[in-house]
């Protein structure tokens, strides 16, 4: 599937060289790009993801950090919702976050590397997940620690409905299988059973569930954004901390309206700690540098924003 990726490196690399090595690992369905940073300042994280969007050669997007895993049908589902994607440019659509459970902070890379290439470590199909959930051997992403990231998306209806929906599928295979078995020989089952219409599929049954409010400010989930510079994020955000959610506010106050994909998912691959990681967590909560800026960014979102004035906003559930 066609994707953008944007590479740090350090000035003195020999970026031909980077490209060619990308590629060759990649594929050509992959827009590598190549951004060199001052020396020494903190990770450019957010003009990194800018440099991928604007590298970017579909409609929509999906900005997800490396460390997680797309599942096997979050591709057909999003195309499956192409048609409602379009008509909605100012759709935002969650993808449900997951994680593979377990503290892999001091793993050395090698012992890493053998516990990620398990074959079952992270789920890749929704029966996956579920056994992998069933097992709390997954949890939602970021549960442990910060539990208002991910709480709107509501995971535990998403995942009882997405298995209903599953299910009345499979009922239907089931009934085509027996009316097959029963049909003349040479004969297949009817494509209309019992007058219930041509089946549709699984991926593309319903639309996206909406979401009319959000538990927390410190919701930050997973987007499927049409791509636009509207969509773009805060490049002076760089490190470790508040990068991501700037953006979620920004596209909240601009009357984007949420919603939640109603199959495919993504999963976290927990991995030994960054330096910026270790850097962050040392440090007491709301005492960063980047604390301070997303205050005054959301701040300036904020600044004008009449809750009478009926545009179509998406507000804190409990405000």
């Amino acid at each position: 599937h066609p994707s953008a990726q944007a590479l740090a490196a350090a000035a003195t690399a020999d970026g031909g060289r980077l490209r060619f090595a990308g590629a060759r690992v990649l594929g050509d369905r992959v827009q590598m790009q190549l951004f060199r940073g001052a020396d020494g300042e903190a990770y450019p994280i957010n003009a990194l993801r800018n440099a991928a969007l604007r590298a970017a050669s579909t409609s929509h997007v999906l900005v997800i950090d490396v460390d997680f895993f797309p599942s096997a049908e979050l591709h057909d589902a999003l195309v499956a919702q192409s048609e409602w994607l379009l008509a909605r440019p100012t759709a935002a659509v969650v993808v449900p976050a997951f994680q593979r459970k377990g503290d892999y902070r001091d793993f050395s890379d090698e012992k890493w590397k053998r516990k990620l290439g398990a074959a079952d470590f992270v789920p890749a199909t929704f029966a996956e997940l579920v056994d992998c959930l069933a097992a709390v051997t997954c949890i939602v992403f970021d549960a442990t620690w910060n539990r208002d990231a991910h709480s709107t998306t509501k995971s535990d209806s998403w995942v009882a409905s997405t298995s209903r929906d599953l299910a009345k599928q499979a009922d239907r295979a089931a009934r085509t299988v027996a009316a097959a078995m029963r049909a003349p020989a040479g004969k297949d089952a009817p494509k209309d059973l019992d007058g219930a219409g041509p089946a549709t599929p699984f991926a593309s049954r319903r639309d996206p569930r909406p979401i009319p409010c959000f538990d927390s400010a410190r919701y930050e989930p997973y987007l499927v954004l049409a791509n636009t510079p509207a969509v773009r994020f805060d490049a002076r955000f760089a490190g470790y901390g508040k990068n991501k959610i700037e953006q979620i506010t920004r596209l909240r106050y601009a009357g984007y309206a949420f919603s939640v994909l109603p199959l495919g998912f993504l999963v976290h691959a927990p991995h030994p700690w960054s330096s910026s990681k270790r850097r962050w967590m040392k440090q007491g909560r709301g005492e960063h540098e980047t604390d301070a800026l997303y205050k005054n960014a959301a701040a300036d979102i904020r600044r004008g924003v009449d809750r009478g004035d009926g545009a179509n906003r998406t507000w804190l559930c409990d405000s």
